[in-house]
């Protein structure tokens, strides 16, 4: 009994090395999350990931009250035709098609941009996506299942943008002295020059 149960363990875990188990990745919608201080404008894009082939996309991106619509771009890449909302309020119906097939490959969908208000405060303004399932299809209308990974803009307090270089001064028998390095103009933080 000990050996016929030592062969079949044996051959499974031969088999599972033999052909290992491989997690087909689900297709995805991901929003970006990117870094922004108050008051600037900033680009989040919606990333379609893992995309077995789409014809249709209809979904509502919802966003923080600290952040203010200002424009929508659609991937041209994409093909077929777009259609951009009457208003930019929250939730804002993100709509397009495609007549002549499917559109395959990771790619952007669309291009959000934002302005951050003057008086945002640290912290993450969230961008969310939901979709009705039905609104996302392959040319055959085959409803095609996405996950979502929602993403938004993080206000920081400074991005160090502007740096100001302050050269090396070589030490002598008095002082000491230093290797160049940089000042950060909003924050007083210093860097490496490299």
């Amino acid at each position: 009994m000990k050996k016929r149960f030592l062969a079949v363990t044996l051959v499974l875990v031969m088999l599972l090395t033999a052909f290992p188990v491989h997690a087909a990745s689900n297709p995805t919608f991901r929003v970006e999350t990117v870094s922004a201080e108050a008051g600037d404008t900033v680009d989040v894009y919606i990333q379609i990931e893992n995309n077995p082939g789409i014809a249709s996309i209809r979904l509502e991106a919802t966003y923080d009250a600290n952040l203010t619509l200002t424009g929508i771009s659609y991937n041209n890449a994409l093909g077929g035709v777009y259609q951009l909302p009457e208003f930019m309020n929250s939730p804002v119906v993100l709509n397009w098609l495609n007549f002549m097939g499917d559109t395959n490959g990771d790619m952007y969908f669309v291009k959000l941009t934002f302005q951050v208000k003057a008086n945002a405060a640290e912290g993450t303004c969230p961008v969310a996506i939901s979709y009705d399932p039905e609104n996302v299809y392959n040319i055959a209308e085959q409803d095609i299942v996405f996950a979502v990974v929602n993403g938004g803009v993080k206000v920081v307090d400074c991005l160090h943008r502007n740096k100001t270089v302050v050269d090396a001064k070589a030490s002598d028998c008095k002082l000491q002295g230093w290797d160049a390095y940089q000042v950060c103009d909003g924050c007083g933080q210093l860097f490496d020059t490299a």
